[in-house]
């Protein structure tokens, strides 16, 4: 029964398509005009069908295209879906020319913008965050078809949606020869099944809150983007991320600063009424926020509340192999993922820990895990796999130990003597030194 109500819808579909008058793009009018469409699932709220003197744009005339797609470089999977429908219009004998560029100076009498990358949506007033991820809005204005989502995926069924209903290709589609919409179309999905249904600091809307984070510490940044990201998947709440050196204005902000907390990360709610997060190793600001989303924001339900005495505490001080893909299975070979744990711990200045009762197993490299900061191997085991090396790998070390800080001499006193077995070499350093003894 379905089938046959689409196949129906279908075939009233094509035949309001022909009858449609045409006009160019830049004006007309039409007895019969009007958006192809008319209601769609999921919420959508489009323009009626027909209804006299309703202004059109024409998009073919006698299966000449007079349109333009414009895309972004950067939207590879939206590219790769206007080149589908582009191929099923050439199908019919329509021809399309597509663009795929960041810029607008390729600017067309009549074009069909599609994409949240589009320098174009901030001029036609699209602003992705007013309708969620799972939103889009298809809409008239100006010579213009703008069709944008929320997220890649909405803006993919948002397409689907345009050329299925307002361009007519559909199952029931035999022949494309005219097709006009109207100029008033303008139909817009908002999301509105968020899982936070009610966002606070201290009892109050977070409306006019934005994310304190500077671009001058990338690592604050990148967690500013993904708590940004969190507060608009869960809740439907887009935070702009802006720097305002010294801004002491009752608004209130959510802070990123590097300063010390317990375990390495604290998110608190400060006396100045702000939610601050505090981070003790310069790398790990990511990985604190991360923890606090799992912990926090995807267990809240549908109302949280960040009250005056709110207090989050993660221990981010411990690097782990598996952290970076390392298996501990005897069989993977995980050098790579532990050559990546000691990279990651040597900028932060975290201690790096094996995982308990994992074997490592490490192939033939000619790299080196560059290690300066604590270890703590525990019961794991190194399977070092030498069967592949040759001569061309002699001089290649497996772990180096190495410092930030510049070695230097130590004057050895006259007489001086070491037996085997000393626990105690008598000397006295500037620091912490690792000692050879030959």
């Amino acid at each position: 029964m379905k089938k046959a109500l689409a196949l129906m819808l279908g075939i009233v579909l094509m035949i309001t398509l022909l009858v449609l008058p045409l006009n160019s793009c830049g004006g007309g009018t039409g007895d019969n005009g009007g958006d192809v469409g008319g209601d769609t699932p999921g919420g959508e709220t489009g323009g009626e069908s027909g209804g006299s003197s309703e202004p059109l744009l024409e998009l073919i005339k006698n299966k000449t295209a007079s349109f333009t797609i414009v895309s972004s470089q950067k939207d590879s999977e939206i590219n790769g879906e206007v080149r589908r429908w582009i191929e099923k219009l050439s199908e019919y004998g329509v021809e399309v020319k597509h663009i795929a560029d960041y810029s607008i100076n390729k600017m067309q009498d009549c074009e069909i913008l599609i994409g949240t990358g589009l320098i174009q949506r901030d001029k036609y007033n699209v602003d992705t965050h007013d309708f969620g991820e799972k939103g889009y809005v298809i809409k008239v204005q100006d010579d213009k078809v703008v069709i944008c989502g929320g997220t890649t995926a909405s803006t993919l069924e948002a397409i689907a949606i345009f050329f299925e209903n307002y361009v007519g290709i559909n199952v029931a589609t035999d022949d494309i020869v005219d097709v006009s919409v109207s100029r008033t179309l303008e139909l817009v999905k908002v999301q509105d099944d968020y899982p936070i249904k009610n966002l606070t600091v201290n009892g109050e809307s977070i409306k006019d809150v934005y994310i304190s984070a500077s671009r001058s510490n990338s690592y604050a940044f990148a967690a500013a983007q993904e708590l940004q990201a969190a507060f608009y998947s869960y809740a439907g709440v887009w935070l702009e991320i802006m720097f305002i050196e010294g801004d002491n204005s009752a608004r209130v902000r959510f802070e990123f600063v590097e300063d010390a907390g317990a375990g390495g990360f604290r998110a608190f709610v400060g006396e100045d009424g702000n939610l601050t997060f505090n981070c003790s190793y310069k790398n790990a600001f990511a990985k604190g926020i991360t923890a606090f989303i799992s912990s926090i924001v995807a267990t809240s339900g549908e109302s949280l509340n960040f009250a005056s005495d709110f207090n989050y505490e993660t221990d981010v001080s411990v690097v782990k192999y598996s952290e970076f893909g390392a298996v501990g299975d005897g069989k993977t070979d995980d050098f790579e993922a532990i050559i990546a744990a000691h990279a990651y711990a040597n900028e932060g200045g975290q201690l790096v820990k094996a995982d308990p009762g994992k074997t490592y197993y490490i192939g033939s490299h000619r790299d080196t895990a560059i290690v300066k900061t604590n270890v703590d191997w525990g019961d794991a085991e190194f399977i070092i796999d030498d069967s592949g090396v040759s001569r061309a790998d002699s001089g290649y070390w497996i772990f180096s130990a190495e410092s930030d800080k510049a070695g230097y001499n130590v004057k050895i006193p006259e007489n001086y003597s070491l037996s085997r077995g000393d626990t105690n070499v008598g000397l006295t350093f500037n620091s912490k030194v690792l000692l050879f003894v030959e």
